[in-house]
Formats: structure tokens, sequence, C-alpha cells
């Protein structure tokens, strides 16, 4: 036994009582001591019961029972739900007279089978449920809320171990903190072999005359032979015959898209070795737009036509414009699926177009390629730029050891004219080109107005940062001279130990006259390259085209600023050459698997250039070392590939000559489609325990003042179902849709007459038909998490093996009433006086009762005597004749007198003696005289 306290702080409550009932005790003078005794005492104790009753006191007791609750998986997916009822049957049997059981049903809900109790006579599973999940998370919450909180609790978890709803390992080891133990009895699950359709890969958003393919993933636990059909709607459009392998098994089937609208397919399987049908049935669904148009971007005329053929011969609609044509505003981006530039240079797009192509790919999902070349990706300067950012592929190469040390010299015109925009942009264009080099490349800035200084002298770039910050401290300022400033950085560049030299001019004006022709014959004899550009059209474009020619480099005109930066960071790049792979070689196919074209092989490349693949790309191609050949990712709402060859033919000859040219070109520019639509809503439907949730965000009207809107829900066989989705944000909503039969399912959206957009929902057979596969861990850990362990005996189910736990009677009712009791006590106390006389007068009478009644039989016996005596002088006297009638008036009043007296009690002694009664006869006689009187006076 022990005692506890609900709010022991109250018991600080004594202390300024102690001290109260103290006080009073030295102060109280009008009591004597006896009396003041019991009055502090009393006093005390109902301050005592009071305090005790406000802090909540109670007996502890232990425990002697305990309570178990029995969750009884009853999915389809276990083999023998009867396997749990003997299991109960004999744990029953083995419980205590006090111990309790309850039992619990689970599927994809909860419900109570049996009560707890202390005697469940025949253990039964009748409740219905919907058996095509399992949710052993909510049988373990009820299971812990029917435990009471004061007894030793178990739950017993009987399942296969198939868990497809809630997490029952988090439930269990909340009980466990509670100190409920959660014990796991393995059922047997359904067995035998088993083939089915796990799912259906299609793009949600097809266009129509696409080639497009859907991947089919087939599962088995047998090696055997099975035929999958695939319909759509109602028409059959491919049978195929395939050998299924135990485990995972993708199956492509290509498939043509002819009609608009929402298209629905169907998966069949059959094979000789199943077990269970419900899981041979997959759907799946797109939405077909019309045919799709593609924007082909050509630096060139002609650089693009092989993947122009291609694309057409596919039924795409191809639309073919020079750089200068790229859209420059997202609306002008709508009419597009997809963007390709083949072999374009970064210089020939204005940042808005780089900008603008960046956001039509993330905001509005316009798909986006890349191919390769001599103008393609950092050979095209496309380093560090909003399209760098959308593509898979990172444009340098994060190995710097596969590139040979370069010696690179920046020749940067800094006269006044370069003042402003100019300065600052050939400042950024200069520390872009710093990025590219590593340690073993070396790097010197020359600035030159009249004269020329070394703002960077040659060296090593180790410290890229003070590197950046010497060159943005450039000024601009005086005249423009080029020949002396360009022989300096000869003839310290061709003292550099390094493989490739390399020099960039950029100058905006004109120049004294120098020997310019011998400069760069000696340039050339000692292996430096010199490239050329000129700012604007004022700049000496013939001197700056001359050099760059004599020298073995290029010459650019960047007609604005803006363009310098790219043209730094492709000559940087060029000049390094190893950014080329020129070594024919087969690409390995390594990844993309729903691209079925290439699974058959593919033929082999003269080059491709170089890039580093992105942490979260997918690189379907791959080269010998490896870098990626193909590479695609999500980026944003949309998609993007990166063709790191040409398309011209000069490094790709073999794959435009290869017959699955165009069906492999098609495949991978109709995954970079939008897979949402761009205007009206966008939805998303995604499965919960309580069924399925519907989100809908507005992309196009305004709806931000609209509550409600209503989506409409259309199965195969045309039935329909409304559901109502509330705003929860401006312009977004949500609605709940119950538990549905596995199928597709169109959602249209509309707000009151208006149509809003329309989505797909696709419904899978319930995961109870599934492998029951990679469950081998879940029971023992489910056990471990609860505190408990796996139980095979039915008798350890009531085992003595939980913690002990303890009942509460609290008292504080109790101690009131004691307290309601001793008050009234204490006042009677305080208010009645008692002398020492007045208690030895009150022990006295106290003793006068008790001899009062131990001579009561005595009293009564002379009570009775005196009584007839009475009866019988009465008799006598009525014998008598009457009396004259004063005089017996008289005599009457006399004798009645004489009777009073008789009867009025005397004053007695302290011991009266004893008195004789009159005799009898002494009353007659007086009797007879008196009668004879009254004769004679007559």
């Amino acid at each position: 036994m022990a005692i506890s306290f609900q709010s022991p702080w109250m018991l600080t409550l004594l202390l300024p009582l102690a001290w109260l009932l103290w006080d009073g005790w030295r102060r109280e003078e009008r009591f004597g001591p006896v009396k003041k005794r019991w009055i502090f005492a009393l006093r005390g104790g109902l301050f005592l019961l009071l305090v005790l009753a406000l802090a909540g006191v109670a007996w502890l007791f232990p425990v002697q029972h305990q309570a178990v609750v029995f969750v009884v998986d009853r999915s389809y997916s276990v083999a023998e739900p009867e396997q749990a009822v003997q299991y109960i049957t004999e744990a029953l049997k083995k419980k205590k007279p006090d111990d309790q059981a309850a039992i619990i049903s689970v599927g994809a809900q909860a419900m109570v089978e049996h009560a707890l109790s202390d005697e469940i006579s025949s253990p039964s599973l009748d409740a219905v449920i919907n058996r095509q999940a399992t949710d052993l998370a909510s049988g373990l919450r009820i299971a812990g809320g029917l435990i009471p909180q004061e007894v030793p609790g178990r739950v017993v978890v009987l399942t296969d171990g198939l868990e497809t709803k809630g997490k029952a390992a988090q439930e269990a080891n909340m009980l466990r903190d509670k100190g409920v133990r959660v014990d796991v009895v393995p059922l047997a699950a359904r067995s035998g072999p088993e083939v089915l359709v796990d799912r259906v890969d299609v793009p949600q958003r097809l266009y129509r005359q696409e080639q497009a393919s859907l991947t089919v993933k087939v599962k088995a636990n047998v090696d055997t032979a099975a035929t999958l059909t695939v319909y759509e709607g109602e028409r059959r459009l491919a049978e195929r015959k395939v050998q299924v392998k135990p485990g995972e098994n993708a199956v492509t089937v290509p498939v043509q898209v002819n009609d608009d609208g929402f298209v629905r397919y169907r998966v069949t399987l059959s094979s000789p070795q199943d077990t269970m049908s419900q899981n041979n049935t997959v759907t799946a669904f797109s939405q077909v737009a019309g045919k799709p148009r593609v924007l082909l971007v050509e630096e060139a005329s002609e650089e693009g036509n092989n993947l122009r053929q291609a694309l057409q011969a596919t039924g795409m609609v191809v639309e073919r414009t020079h750089p200068a044509g790229i859209p420059r505003t997202l609306d002008q981006f709508k009419r597009y699926s997809s963007v390709i530039l083949a072999h374009v240079r970064a210089s020939s797009l204005s940042p808005q177009q780089m900008e603008g192509l960046r956001l039509a790919v993330k905001e509005l999902g316009i798909g986006l390629m890349m191919t390769g070349g001599t103008e393609g990706f950092a050979l095209g300067g496309w380093y560090q730029t909003p399209v760098e950012e959308a593509l898979p592929v990172h444009m340098d190469i994060k190995d710097k050891k596969r590139l040979p040390p370069l010696g690179l010299m920046l020749v940067i015109d800094k006269s006044g004219s370069m003042g402003g925009e100019k300065i600052e942009v050939a400042k950024e264009a200069a520390l872009r080109a710093t990025e590219l080099l590593t340690v073993q490349d070396r790097l010197g800035v020359l600035a030159f107005d009249d004269g020329f200084e070394w703002i960077l002298s040659p060296q090593a770039v180790r410290d890229k940062k003070a590197i950046m910050g010497r060159i943005g401290g450039i000024p601009a300022d005086g005249g423009t001279n080029i020949y002396p400033a360009l022989a300096e950085a000869h003839q310290r560049l061709k003292q550099q130990k390094v493989k490739r030299k390399h020099i960039i001019l950029l100058t905006d004006g004109q120049s004294n006259q120098g020997d310019y022709e011998g400069l760069t014959k000696q340039m050339k004899a000692d292996g430096i390259t010199l490239s050329t550009v000129a700012v604007g059209t004022d700049a000496d474009v013939g001197l700056l085209e001359t050099l760059a020619r004599q020298a073995g480099g290029r010459h650019y005109l960047a007609e604005t600023p803006a363009a310098i930066p790219t043209i730094f960071t492709k000559e940087t790049t060029m000049a390094m050459r190893e950014y080329i792979m020129d070594q024919p070689f087969t690409p390995k196919w390594t990844g993309g698997s729903d691209w079925s074209v290439m699974g058959k092989g593919v033929p082999p490349l003269r080059a491709y250039v170089a890039t580093t693949p992105k942490r979260t790309a997918e690189v379907v191609l791959s080269s010998p070392y490896p870098d990626p050949v193909l590479a695609r990712w999500q980026y944003g709402l949309g998609r993007t590939v990166a063709w790191t060859s040409d398309v011209n033919g000069k490094w790709s000859s073999a794959w435009v000559e290869w017959p699955a040219f165009a069906s492999m070109m098609s495949e991978v520019v109709s995954w970079t489609f939008p897979q949402q639509a761009t205007e009206g809503l966008y939805m998303e439907a995604e499965q919960e325990e309580s069924g399925w949730v519907i989100r809908a965000a507005s992309v196009g009207p305004d709806l931000s003042k609209q509550e409600e809107i209503s989506l409409e829900l259309l199965d195969g066989q045309g039935k329909k179902l409304t559901i109502p989705a509330r705003a929860v944000a401006p312009g977004q909503f949500v609605g709940k849709w119950a538990e549905a039969e596995p199928g597709t399912y169109l959602v249209k959206a509309s707000a009151g007459n208006t149509p809003l957009g329309s989505y797909g929902i696709n419904v899978p057979y319930s995961a109870e038909f599934g492998l029951n596969e990679g469950k081998a861990d879940f029971l023992p850990s489910l056990a471990q998490a609860g505190g408990g362990q796996l139980l095979a005996n039915p008798g350890h189910a009531f085992a003595d093996n939980l913690e002990s736990r303890f009942g509460k009677q609290a008292l504080s009712r109790w101690l009131l009433l004691m307290a309601t009791c001793l008050w009234p006590l204490e006042i009677f106390l305080r208010k009645v006086a008692f002398s020492g006389e007045d208690w030895q007068r009150l022990r006295q009478r106290l003793a006068g009762l008790r001899s009062t009644g131990a001579n009561a039989s005595y009293v009564g016996t002379l009570k009775r005597l005196a009584t007839k005596k009475s009866e019988r002088l009465q008799q006598r006297i009525d014998e008598v004749p009457m009396f004259p009638p004063l005089e017996m008036k008289t005599k009457s009043t006399a004798l009645t007198k004489e009777k009073q007296a008789a009867q009025r009690p005397s004053p007695q002694p302290a011991s009266p003696p004893p008195q004789e009664p009159a005799s009898e006869e002494t009353h007659t006689s007086r009797l007879l005289k008196a009668k004879r009187r009254r004769e004679q006076n007559r």
C-alpha cells in the first residue's frame, strides 16, 4: 500500500496553517488547559484533513490482473483467418479469472468485435469490414483506448505483415511509451505461384499522331511464360508473349496516338502459373492534345535538317527559326510544346531571350533540348547562363585533371570609350573565364589605354577570389594603343610552361599602327593563338578580323556589351580543346528504360562535347569516360534533354543513317512535351488513409474570390459522381473522395457553368493482392517498436511479464466528510462552558441513570400492585349508600382533597424509612363510623 497525491504542492499550505495554530495556542487565554488542548487538537485535525483533500490524496494498491487486446488482421492477404480464432481460443484458456480480454478486427478500418471483459465465452470474428487494405495503426489506436490506465496492458497483433495503410510501428512505439506492451503473432500469408501487373507508365499528356511508349511493369515469383494484352478503351492495340523472370520485369509497348481527348489504357496479363486474378489487370490514362508544335532553332540554315525530317515523319509540326526568332515573352512560348537549340551559340541570344526560355520551361512546362557540335554546350559559350540552369548537365568538366594546362592572357581595352557598361561587362567576362580555369592553368590580365598595365601578372590560378578582386578594380580612362599591349602579352605568354597558349583581345576603338603582321607570325611560330572581340561597330573590325585569322583564332563582333561574357567563356573552353572528345565509340545504354528503341542497340559516334551531369539528372547514354551523351531531367514543370553530339552528321553520320533514328528522336523530343495543361487548372490526386484527395490550383483564370468549385468524376462505364472542392487559399481548392473501385476516372472541374479543365485519376487494385515481399523484417520491427516479441505459444498472451500497475482509491470525499463532522464538535467545545462541578454532576446523573435501569423491574411490580388496590377501593365505595347532597358534597370534596393530598409526593429524607401501608380493615371501620354518624343526624 502506498499514498499518492494529485496536487502535492497543496501540502505547502500546512506550513502557514501550522504557524496559525501555534500563534493561536500562544495567544489563547480563555480556556483551561484541558479544554484548550482539545480545541486545538480538533482544529489541527480539521486543517490537516482539508489540506489532504485539496492535495488529492489517494491510496495506491497493486493491480493483480491484466488486460489483453487481440488485434486481428482480416485482410485478403491473410491465407487462413481461422488461424487467428484458434490462437485466441487457446490463449483465453490460459488467462486468470480476473484477467480481461478484447478483440479488434482490422481491414481498411478497425472495428471492435468483443469489448474488454473478464469473460469471452466464444471468440468470433463477425464484423463486416473492408478487407482490401490493412490498417494496423488504427487497430492499435483503438486497443490503446480500451485498456484502462491503471491496469497492466498488452496488445497482441495477429498479422501476415503486409501493411498497406497507416504506420503501425509509430503507434506501437506510442503504446510502449504509455506502458502497454505490443506482441506479434505471425499469420500465414497467401502463397503460391504469382504473376501480376504492377503498373503501367504512360505520359500524362500526349499529342495526336505521336508515337508513345507504354512501359508495363510485371512482377512474378516464378519463371513462366505470360501473355500481355494492351487495350485503348475497348480496342485491342497489341498483344505480347513474354517470358517473365522472378522479380520485376519491364515490357515496353509502342502505341500510336490518333485521337484527341481523354484516353484510357487497360493492360491484362494471363499466365498458366498464377494464384490470384485480382492483380492481372491495371489501367492508365493520358490527355491527348492536337499535333505537337516544336520550335527548331538553328544557327545555320541546314544545321537541323536531319532532326527536322525525323520529327516530321512521326507527325510533329516543326517550325524553324534563327536565334533572333526565339520568343521574348512567356505568352509567345505557349504555342510550342518544345524548343530545340541545334548548334546555337549563346552569344546569338539576348539575355532576355535566355531568361524567357528558362522561365518557359520552369513555369509553363515547355520542353527544351540542346544538341552538341562545335557551337554547343561549353563550346557555344553557355557556361553560367540561364539556359545552363535549365539543362541536365553542367557546361564545364568537373574532373579538371583530364584537361591539359592552359596559359591564357586577357588583353582588355580600358580606354575612356570603354567607360560605363562596357568596362563592367568586360570585367564580368574576365571573371567567367577565370572560373573555368584550374590550379594547373596560368592566367594573366593586361589592361591598356595609351600604355598598358598588368592587372594580374601571369600566375597559377590558385586564389580565384583574390584574382577576381583585382580584375574588378580595372578603371576606364585614356586613349587606345593596342600594339604595345599585345606585344607585351605575347612576350610574357611564350615564357609560360604550358601546353596550350591563347590570347583574348577585347577593344572598342581604333589603334595606332604597328607591326601586327610580324607579331602574329611570331605568335604562330610560338604556338600561341589569338582571338579578338570587337565591342560595337566603332571598333577597328578589319584589323581585329585580320589579327584573329593570321594568329589562328576567331573573331567576334559583340554589337551589344551583353554578349561579351558568353564570348569569353566560349573562347576559354575552345582554348582548352579537350572539351571535344573526338575518339569514335559506341554509347552505352545506362537509363531511360521507357525509350525502347535504344534497348536494341545504338550506332557508334565519332565525337561529342564533354559535360558533367547534374546530381539529379538521368544519364541515358554515356561515353567510356564516362560523360553524358544523352541526359534528361525535370526542371520545374518542364523537362529538358541534352544530346552532346551533333545532328548534322559530322559526328553522328551512323546515327542519322540509322533506320530507327526517327523513332528514337521522336521518343526523346516527345518526352519533353508538357505534362500538364498551361491554362485553366492544374490538378493532382493523392491517395490518403481516408480516400483520395484532389487538389486544384488556378493557372489561368482568376479564381481568388471563388469559394468552391465542382468536380465531376466519370468512370469507364459512364457513371458520374460530383464532389465539391472548397477553397483552402485564393485560387487553390481541395476535394475529398472516398474509396473507389479500381480503374481510371476523368475529373472535370467547373465554377458554376464555366469549365476550368480536366484531369485523370488512376485507382490501382488493392496492395493486398501484390506480392507479399520485403515484409520479413516488418513483424520483428513492429514487436521491437512495441517493446514485445514474436509469440508462438498461445499461453504467452497472458504471461506475467508486464509492468506493475497500481490502482488508486481517492480519499478526498472521506476526508471532507470527517472534516464536516469535526467542525461542529470544535464549535461546541468553544461555545459551551463546563466547570469541574458540572462534570461531577454529569457523572452522577449518568450513574443514576444506570441504577434506575437496574431497579426497573421492581418499580414496575409496585405500580401494578397499587393499581389493583385502587380498583378494589373504588368498588367498595360504590357499594355505600349515597350521602345527603350538601354534606355529601362537603365530605366528597374533603375526600377528594384527602386523595390529592395522599397522592401529592411529600418530601422524603435522604434515607426515608419504609412505611407500612394502611390495612384494609382500618379503612373499612372508618367508613362504617362515618355512615352511622350520618344516620344519627337524620
